[in-house]
């Protein structure tokens, strides 16, 4: 009877020391991942806030122009993103998802057409609440412009709804 409770208790042993060594290495391979590079959208003159936590309240530790490099490492939380490699006093900080897309912005300040076959939603930031409606062949200044997105003067527009002069 008591060989049995000692086998049990071995195997179940050797199980929990299996799991703890599977998380320690996936959590070495994701710690070790290479850093992904992004880049921050908004509007000319505005700056996007690098965050010391992933929420808005936290503690604000640096200040992203558009267009600035960021060094993404994967971790998301909270609609933020995680960002390393930074060139100030601290290394690492989180810079919120609305404003980080994929390839470089760029700066355009030409005029563009809506050519959407209805109203448009001119968004806040990238997927976002929409600020208004704007009509079909309105006429709008794009400021910054990616295969996806499109900073204008009505807030943030799919490039795919906007033709160029």
């Amino acid at each position: 009877m008591f060989k049995n409770d000692n086998r049990n208790v071995l195997y179940m042993f050797l199980l929990l020391v299996i799991l703890l060594a599977m998380c320690l290495l996936m959590e070495f391979i994701r710690s070790s991942a290479v850093a992904e590079d992004a880049y921050i959208i908004c509007y000319p003159n505005d700056v996007v806030i690098v965050r010391e936590k992933p929420k808005k309240t936290a503690f604000a530790i640096s200040e992203l122009p558009p267009g600035a490099v960021v060094h993404l490492d994967g971790k998301q939380r909270n609609g933020y993103l995680h960002c390393v490699d930074m060139n100030n006093e601290t290394s690492d900080g989180w810079v919120s998802k609305r404003y980080v897309v994929d390839e470089q912005p760029i700066e355009m300040n030409l005029e563009a057409i809506v050519i959407s076959k209805g109203r448009l939603a001119a968004r806040k930031y990238i997927g976002g609440e929409r600020i208004r409606w704007v009509k079909p062949q309105t006429d709008v200044m794009v400021y910054f412009y990616t295969e996806e997105w499109c900073v204008t003067d009505k807030g943030y527009i799919m490039t795919k709804y906007l033709e160029f002069d």
